[in-house]
């Protein structure tokens, strides 16, 4: 199982595309203003370089999701499970892309904030991050192509996030074994 910070990293990571893309419109909408001075000289402004470094660490931080979930099932061990139901939850991942575009709407906007942008993003990952929901980045559906299962347990108990390599889960018999990332996410033995 992974550590409370490995957790908080994780959910967090499922907003940085977000920050990625708020820097790309940034940079489309006042870049070029912001660095180039009135008499046509380039000069590279702490603020131009601030969010390039954001853009960038987002970029990277994005790619974290996928290395948890990849050593998760190279180095956690396998538990038996029974699992009595399972249904498709990949349709979430929908949502998110919306909301990795939605940036771009600032495009049609004059004046673009930066500040503002940020400040809500950052709102927003503490929120996911501190919370019990699991938010597994929608890059894993696509650089990683595993599916996303609410699954529940024939113990009881609460539904928890199952990460997986198959396309369609229809039978909950099938999943046998999973690897427990913590209390509300699993991955399936691939």
């Amino acid at each position: 199982m992974i550590n409370k910070l490995q957790k908080f990293l994780f959910n967090s990571s499922t907003a940085s595309p977000i920050i990625v893309f708020t820097v790309i419109v940034w940079w489309i909408q006042c870049g070029k203003a912001e660095i180039i001075a009135e008499d046509g000289t380039v000069d590279i402004t702490g603020k131009a370089i601030l969010i390039s470094l954001l853009g960038i660490l987002g970029l990277i931080f994005s790619l974290y999701s996928a290395l948890i979930v990849w050593l998760g099932r190279k180095k956690c061990e396998l538990v038996p499970i029974t699992v009595s139901s399972v249904k498709s939850k990949d349709n979430w991942v929908l949502g998110a892309l919306a909301a990795y575009i939605l940036p771009f709407s600032n495009l049609a906007l004059k004046d673009y904030n930066i500040g503002l942008s940020l400040s809500i993003i950052i709102i927003a990952l503490l929120i996911i991050a501190l919370s019990n929901i699991v938010y597994p980045n929608p890059l894993l559906l696509l650089l990683g192509r595993f599916h996303f299962y609410e699954v529940s347990n024939v113990d009881g108990g609460e539904d928890f996030l199952l990460i997986s390599k198959r396309k369609s889960i229809k039978n909950a018999r099938i999943i046998k074994k999973v690897i427990t990332l913590w209390d509300y996410m699993m991955i399936e033995e691939a």
